[in-house]
């Protein structure tokens, strides 16, 4: 974190002998105020990931156009399903409405409910619904798999307190 003209490291794990099986182990340090680094980096972060999302966008028209001219549908449907997952798609429909980036999931819903828009609206929902049952089911699997390497690894639920005194001991040590 930047402190006046310095950088202040905070230690957010430690690497933790555990005394029962002898093996290093990562254990996460409850650190109250990481909201703040957060912020810091997603400053960083939004203006990269928009210029990376805009040279993706770029990249991928260019190959749009290729593929037309060579008349290689198989490799345009490939790119123009690219561009849904990477957001270029997004990006190129935010410029054709005049308005600032937006994923496409908060495009879908502005369309005008048309006749011919119909049937478009109804996949693009059964996408936000499939997208929404994936995160879920991967919350729960990241569930799952955490509370199987900690049984695996016998890493006890105060292991973080641990850490700490086996970091102070290690300190008062040398």
């Amino acid at each position: 974190m930047p402190f006046g003209g310095q950088y202040i490291y905070k230690a957010t794990w430690y690497v933790w002998v555990n005394p029962q099986s002898a093996q290093a182990q990562t254990v996460p340090l409850p650190v109250d105020d990481l909201a703040s680094m957060r912020r810091l980096r997603n400053k960083d972060l939004g203006p990269r990931e928009g210029t990376t999302r805009s040279v993706r966008t770029a990249d991928n028209v260019v190959e749009q156009r290729r593929a037309i001219q060579r008349q290689d549908w198989s490799s345009l449907q490939e790119i123009q399903a690219r561009m849904i997952e990477d957001g270029s798609l997004g990006e190129i429909l935010s410029g054709f409405h005049g308005i600032p980036y937006a994923d496409i999931q908060e495009i879908i819903p502005q369309l005008p409910n048309q006749t011919m828009l119909f049937q478009f609206q109804r996949d693009a929902q059964h996408i936000q619904q499939l997208d929404r049952r994936l995160r879920q089911a991967q919350a729960s699997l990241g569930q799952q798999l955490t509370s199987w390497v900690m049984l695996q690894t016998g890493v006890p639920n105060d292991a973080p307190q641990r850490a700490l005194q086996q970091a102070e001991q290690r300190l008062a040590d040398l």
